[in-house]
């Protein structure tokens, strides 16, 4: 069964949360005019089902997070048409599906939003129509190609203004990633995504590294790397990890495979 879910009136749906983790399908309908109705708000998309989500309002889902990481099975959608309505948004796509996103008329309606598009094996869509739409915002495509030839990632400006992708920012790396911890629990449900090429000089460019002492530096951090541990340099200099603490890798095809990693020693799992 789909939840359908629609906030009315100004802050209806301030700062709440939705979990549809565990749902076929979330809609989620701001359904009047006035301002802020889901501002600051956080959207747990299904993991086998469709989420889809209509902003109308100023401001209405702005510094917001709408998760859609962990669906394997549906697609993302969101429309917005009023000003300033996606603004400060973070957009994580689906595993196994499309990444649509809809800017409509108003002015700078998904300004300096993060749509993460890395990790799906689907279409990030994006469509923008009012003045400088996409202001400052970053759209990160898909880390693996499309496999029917056509492009995976695709932004289409149709407005008239002429300033629908400024400051419009794309990102991958070749880079090194380098990530130091030392404290407990100091990457506690946190997620490091690998750079998706592998580095060029023959040495591994994600590295993360904890030097503490307390056993527990990588409780719950899931790591997204294409080809698992021959990505990683995953370094603890304790000689120990606690129970239930161990760090969780995510590789293959749109990471669709997951295992806790075991401690052996130093800098070998």
């Amino acid at each position: 069964m789909t939840a359908v879910i629609q906030c009315s009136g100004y802050h209806a749906c301030f700062n709440a949360t939705f979990n549809g983790a565990n749902t076929n399908g979330l809609s989620i309908t701001e359904a009047t005019g006035n301002e802020s109705v889901l501002e600051q708000s956080q959207i747990i998309c299904p993991r086998n089902g469709g989420c889809f989500i209509q902003v109308y309002s100023k401001y209405g889902m702005a510094h917001s997070i709408i998760d859609a990481s962990q669906s394997i099975s549906g697609d993302l959608s969101i429309t917005t048409f009023e000003d300033w309505a996606l603004n400060d948004t973070t957009v994580y796509c689906p595993i196994l599906g499309s990444c649509s996103i809809y800017c409509g008329t108003g002015w700078g309606a998904c300004a300096n939003m993060n749509i993460q598009g890395q990790t799906t094996t689907g279409l990030v869509y994006v469509t923008v129509r009012g003045g400088e739409a996409t202001l400052n915002s970053r759209i990160i495509c898909p880390a693996v190609p499309s496999t029917n030839g056509d492009k995976n990632c695709k932004i289409h400006g149709t407005g008239d203004y002429g300033s629908e992708f400024k400051n419009l920012k794309g990102q991958t790396t070749t880079e090194l990633v380098y990530v130091t911890v030392r404290g407990g629990d100091a990457t506690l449900n946190s997620r490091i995504i690998c750079p998706a090429v592998p580095s060029t000089n023959g040495d591994k460019n994600c590295k993360i590294h904890g030097t503490g002492d307390y056993g527990s530096e990588f409780k719950n951090l899931n790591i997204y790397a294409t080809n698992g541990l021959p990505d990683v340099d995953l370094i603890l200099d304790y000689n120990e990890v606690k129970e239930d603490n161990n760090p969780v890798m995510n590789c293959g095809f749109g990471y669709g495979q997951s295992c806790d990693l075991v401690y052996i020693s130093s800098n070998s799992w």
